[in-house]
């Protein structure tokens, strides 16, 4: 018990405190106490009127000058450990309840507890006793719990704080988007693609964060409010615009330069930008269209006169896009044909060269088994039709007997003479 006095006001202040639960009890506030040996204590509070009488109060408490213990369990084993250490491990296990009760919002409650509960166990040698309180089972159960939970513990704060960047991340794009949507000018065609486009692929993000876990789904679902309103206004918006005469003359611009650019392309490469560059208008035109019917439009002539704008810029789109696959083939063709007959070249060479350093049958094998390695590989880089595999397979014939004759002193007017056979089979 610890006393506070105060003298101006001659007031006490009683404080219990309770090592086995580590916590103050009620205070008492008095004006005058006395505590007897036997534990009694009498305590009284002045009126602020004098009076004759004072009423004093009497409570039984556990501070006696010596402790009393009860003789008749004498024989009890808690008796012999004495109350000193029982007082003690009670408030540990207390401790190590409250960690138990603890929220796991730190790092350090799982390695707490196993710490305290081998502390536990390692202190008191009466808790290793089975056979009475089975106090050792439930350390030892903690213990490999709290081992346990430590690992999982750590992915957990891992996934959370992945879960809480992925939040604060989109969190910012939603605001710089909305922000966008409210503050940008809107002067073509294109800004309202792009800023819808932006709408659409945000709102997929949301839906697909949402799958994660420990991010916060409330939240989550607010923004898709928020974008889904922006994205209402910024429609209706894009749909008075295509209203207008020249709503569409960027896209039509664009495939007018790509039909002119088409001619000029004269590699695969250069085709595959300009066949990028149509899908990206066909996949803005579409999106249009999925606008245009997600909307209700009181005017069905608005709506048919929108639809048949861009219908033709399809029907024109279309036709672009025949044109740039033909002329990809046809250039494909072309590279493949130049491809070959390098890869003929590097074969004539090859040969070659092998047939100089084939002096006896080990190196022949060798090169022979180089040889047949290079032709499977030309037949598997090479995207080629079926004549240029057929040419592969007769020149490789023909080469495997060069290769193989090459250790009886195979002349070279006869080499040069098969080199020369295989390049006219290239050319067939």
């Amino acid at each position: 018990m610890y006393v506070f006095y105060q003298e101006s006001s001659h007031s006490y202040i009683l404080l219990s405190y309770n090592v086995i639960e580590q916590q103050v009890q009620t205070p008492i506030l008095c004006n005058g106490f006395t505590i007897f040996e036997n534990g009694q204590l009498l305590y009284f509070i002045s009126e602020k009127d004098p009076t004759r009488h004072h009423l004093i109060q009497v409570w039984q408490t556990a501070f006696t000058k010596e402790m009393m213990l009860n003789e008749t369990l004498s024989q009890h084993h808690l008796y012999k450990i004495g109350n000193k250490p029982i007082v003690q491990a009670m408030a540990e296990i207390r401790e190590l309840l409250v960690l138990l009760d603890q929220p796991d919002n730190y790092e350090g409650l799982y390695d707490d507890i196993l710490d305290k509960s081998r502390d536990i166990y390692d202190s008191y040698f009466w808790m290793q006793d089975n056979s009475r309180y089975q106090f050792a089972a439930a350390l030892t159960d903690l213990k490999q719990i709290a081992t346990n939970a430590i690992d999982e513990f750590k992915k957990v704060v891992e996934m959370r704080s992945n879960a809480a960047k992925l939040m604060a991340d989109a969190e910012e794009k939603v605001s710089k988007l909305v922000f966008d949507v409210r503050t940008l000018k809107k002067e073509t065609l294109q800004d309202y693609v792009k800023l819808l486009s932006a709408l659409r692929l945000l709102k997929g993000e949301l839906i697909t964060l949402k799958k994660v876990a420990y991010t916060d789904e409330a939240v989550l679902t607010e923004h898709e409010k928020t974008l889904a309103e922006k994205s209402d206004e910024l429609s209706k918006a894009c749909v008075e615009f295509l209203l207008r005469d020249d709503a569409l003359q960027p896209y039509q611009l664009q495939i007018q330069q790509l039909r002119e650019a088409l001619p000029q392309a004269v590699k695969v490469v250069e085709v595959k930008v300009l066949e990028k560059q149509s899908t990206e208008i066909a996949g803005a035109l579409e999106m249009l269209i999925d606008i245009i019917n997600q909307l209700k439009i009181d005017d069905a002539s608005q709506s048919a006169k929108i639809i048949e704008n861009i219908s033709q810029l399809f029907s024109g789109l279309n036709q672009l896009r025949t044109q740039i696959q033909n002329r990809r083939n046809e250039l494909n063709k072309k590279e493949s044909q130049a491809e070959f007959q390098a890869q003929m070249t590097l074969l004539d060479q090859s040969i070659i060269n092998f047939l100089d350093m084939a002096d006896s049958a080990e190196k022949v094998n060798e090169y022979l088994s180089k040889l047949t390695i290079q032709l499977e590989e030309t037949k598997c880089d090479l995207r080629i039709g079926m004549k240029y595999r057929c040419i592969l397979q007769k020149s490789g014939r023909c080469c495997m007997i060069v290769l193989k004759r090459g250790k009886f002193n195979y002349s070279s007017k006869k080499i040069k003479r098969q080199a020369s056979y295989n390049r006219r089979l290239s050319a067939s």
